[in-house]
């Protein structure tokens, strides 16, 4: 299912980067249940480069094979994104490159 942003019959709730986490190369499940309700559908969250390198960041639902990441230049970036959770309130996050990078959870729909 291809969206922008989730449909508008559904409630935004915002957080305001209540959650974190550190950013490993890979992959990683980012296990969200401890901030987001049960029935959230959807997560928006900042990727946030936090070295001056290449680096690329991504989100994507839990299970997903998408590579669906970002290419940063370089620089101190940040990326807001929208991505859809599994029932678990899972997703995963990733970057590529050594160094730091952050993930933040802004808020859900649910």
């Amino acid at each position: 299912m291809v969206i922008s942003n989730p449909p508008p019959a559904l409630e935004y709730i915002e957080l305001m980067g209540s959650a974190q986490v550190a950013l490993v190369n890979g992959w990683t499940d980012w296990d969200l249940s401890g901030s987001i309700p049960v029935g959230a559908k959807f997560v928006e969250v900042v990727l946030s480069n936090d070295q001056i390198a290449a680096n690329s960041l991504g989100s994507r639902v839990n299970g997903s094979v998408l590579n669906r990441i970002v290419d940063f230049a370089g620089v101190l970036e940040k990326v807001q994104l929208t991505c859809a959770c599994d029932t678990n309130r899972i997703i995963e996050v990733r970057k590529t490159a050594a160094g730091n990078a952050t993930a933040f959870l802004l808020g859900y729909w649910r």
